[in-house]
């Protein structure tokens, strides 16, 4: 491991391989001549390592860069995106060795911003629930096998055990929170602080012919809660509108959740029930009209009819609550275009945006500081580069076509020389992803992966696959050639590729 030498021209892209979760490092040659660099998240899903060591991957970063990240990016709040910032060796935060110039996040994130200020406390307030739901109704919701995914929901929002994180010598603060204020302490400055507005274009100050485009996230609530269609292949979606705190779950739990944290556990685990006790069976078994529905619905989980009752049904909203929450998370990523002005190629890293947050980015046409403007089918299609919304994963990447009115893959690396060149990075450890418990995470997609291999001829990075396994899928041979050469440097413990600017 040395210090990262500026490229001759355009960006080096090293994508490291931790595990579950994004972590990029861009090199690029500033004004004075030396290397300019930016750091896009950091984090995995504890468990998911693959080959390289948390500390081995910050040592990286710090050697790469000589302790300074010119630009840190933080595209949303979520744990395998930032818990690396909080990483610790022997009680030592390992990222304290790094300096931080700027920090570049989402409109979401802005303190000062009143419709941000409205979605922090709704997903607070909705987190705060969830939380205690989970606390006060464990019994019901391991019977109704729901458990081990709201904590995984939870897990995101660094809650929960702490789990194996095969961290030698390690240890982790999990909680987000905790991250981002280590972040924005390490930036004190608010003037070194940028907050992306949806379509906001930005020349980057040190770095000559390099501009920023951010296209997410969407300034609107009900985008940031639209999340998938209601059938496979559809097109024409209809959306709940959010997780707001009113659903079935709720009244359900009315009464029963104290306001603050520090409750009792003394409750916990008993079996809530969605009504009130005057309309339940319970304690009037010698009742006839007790006995009449005990024959139709059952007494106990025993009895055939059993599955004719409601008593844990009713929390599959709570399940499905998570989701919601976990949703508008996603949609919250900052989605950025790294526009090359010499060739006018395009690398696009999209966070884990999933469908709301994609289907916003064409409403309006995006004006350059030249005072000319672009469009989004335009800008998307000389991308070279896309960094893989969400892992890969059904509800990021749209399927459509060029004439669909939405942005989706087929609107990416069309033009010029985008596409021989169109490289795709999955930032997934799908085998792990597959063994999540009690859902399978199916990271990537098989049918996203298939497509983004049509597309890229084969050029596909993803964490767990080594490059010496990649192979070429259609495609002229000198094409295949030059990635390879572009991508010499890759090892167990990153991937290294160059986007020439030319």
């Amino acid at each position: 491991m040395a210090k990262l030498k500026a490229p001759r021209n355009g960006v080096r892209v090293r994508m490291y391989r931790q595990g579950h979760g994004d972590c990029f490092l861009l090199t690029m040659r500033g004004q004075d001549g030396d290397a300019f660099h930016v750091l896009i998240d950091c984090g995995f899903k504890p468990g998911s390592e693959i080959t390289a060591k948390v500390e081995d991957v910050i040592k990286d970063i710090v050697e790469a860069t000589g302790g300074r990240i010119d630009i840190l990016i933080v595209t949303h709040e979520h744990q395998d995106h930032v818990n690396l910032f909080t990483a610790k060796l022997d009680d030592q935060p390992l990222f304290d060795a790094i300096d931080v110039g700027q920090l570049w996040l989402g409109w979401t994130a802005n303190p000062k911003d009143e419709l941000a200020d409205k979605v922090r406390k709704g997903h607070d307030e909705a987190v705060g629930m969830l939380r205690k739901a989970r606390k006060r109704l464990g019994a019901q919701l391991d019977k109704a096998g729901l458990s081990a995914g709201i904590d995984e929901m939870l897990a995101l929002e660094g809650f929960g055990a702490a789990g194996k994180t095969g961290i030698s010598k390690a240890t982790m603060e999990r909680s987000v929170a905790a991250a981002m204020r280590y972040l924005t302490a390490k930036v004190p400055d608010e003037k070194k602080r940028k907050y992306f507005l949806p379509h906001e274009a930005v020349d980057v100050a040190g770095v000559p012919g390099l501009r920023v485009i951010s296209l997410g996230p969407p300034r609107s609530r009900s985008e940031l809660n639209k999340d998938e269609p209601k059938a496979a292949g559809e097109r024409d979606r209809v959306y709940d509108k959010g997780h707001g705190l009113s659903f079935g779950f709720s009244f359900g739990l009315g009464g029963l959740l104290p306001a603050t944290e520090t409750d009792s556990d003394e409750d916990a685990g008993e079996d809530y029930m969605p009504f009130a006790a005057g309309h339940s069976l319970r304690g009037k078994t010698k009742d006839s009209n007790a006995r009449f529905f005990e024959f139709l619905y059952g007494k106990d989980d025993g009895h055939p009819l059993g599955w004719r009752r409601i008593e844990r049904d009713w929390l599959f909203a709570l399940d499905w609550f998570a989701r919601k929450i976990n949703v508008e998370v996603n949609n919250s990523s900052l989605v950025l275009a790294l526009e090359l002005t010499a060739s006018r190629k395009v690398l696009l890293f999209a966070g884990d945006a999933q469908y709301g947050n994609w289907l916003s980015w064409d409403d309006r046409p995006i004006k350059l500081d030249d005072g000319s403007s672009t469009t989004v089918q335009e800008l998307l299609g000389r991308t070279v580069l896309y960094k893989v919304g969400h892992h890969g994963s059904h509800n990021a990447t749209l399927k459509g076509t060029v004439d669909s009115a939405y942005a989706n893959l087929d609107w990416l690396g069309r033009d010029g020389v985008a596409k021989d060149e169109f490289v795709a990075m999955i930032p997934a450890n799908e085998p792990w992803a597959l063994a999540v418990k009690p859902d399978p995470w199916v990271h990537p997609l098989p049918a996203i992966r298939a497509a983004l291999d049509e597309k890229a001829k084969g050029r596909v990075f993803q964490s767990n696959i080594d490059f010496a396994a990649m192979k070429r899928e259609g495609g002229s041979q000198d094409a295949w050639d030059e990635f390879v050469r572009r991508s010499k440097g890759s090892s167990d413990l990153y991937f290294d590729y160059w986007v020439p600017d030319e």
